[in-house]
């Protein structure tokens, strides 16, 4: 199972194995997944992950465009403009999904969605909507 950490609190009480974490490097990873802006311009890859200590060699780039547009059909308001975003941890899914396409993931560190915080400046309830449109999550909190 490919493992996804992002960058929730639950991630402080977990130690078990991580393929791909965001850039905020919440925990040791294989993969670090990165996302430079919202919309690419042109063919510019926007979405990319990259091995660890690979200095590059082992990049993978996303097709950014592809979905941001598949995105955008789970989105459900724009106040504030921020809910039209996913957040890194969402792109990270879809960036797995689009290489290697698991039939499941192990998600740790992504407590905003998986709660449904509505608090949140991204749109919790539209990324979990997406990301199980994709894939089964597997919760790795403790006591999930």
């Amino acid at each position: 199972m490919i493992i996804i950490a992002g960058s929730g609190p639950s991630v402080s009480d977990y130690d078990g194995p991580v393929t791909v974490c965001t850039k905020k490097r919440s925990l040791p990873a294989e993969y670090l997944f990165c996302r430079f802006g919202f919309q690419a311009q042109g063919d510019l890859p926007l979405m990319l992950y990259y091995r660890r200590n690979a200095d590059g060699k082992d990049a993978y780039f996303c097709d950014s465009l592809r979905w941001d547009k598949y995105y955008k059909q789970f989105i459900r308001s724009k106040t504030p403009p921020q809910r039209v975003k996913p957040s890194l941890g969402t792109c990270a899914v879809m960036g797995v999904m689009e290489r290697w396409n698991p039939k499941e993931i192990g998600v740790i560190g992504f407590d905003n969605i998986l709660d449904g915080n509505d608090d949140w400046a991204h749109d919790a309830i539209a990324e979990k909507r997406c990301i199980e449109s994709l894939v089964k999550i597997v919760d790795l909190r403790k006591g999930s």
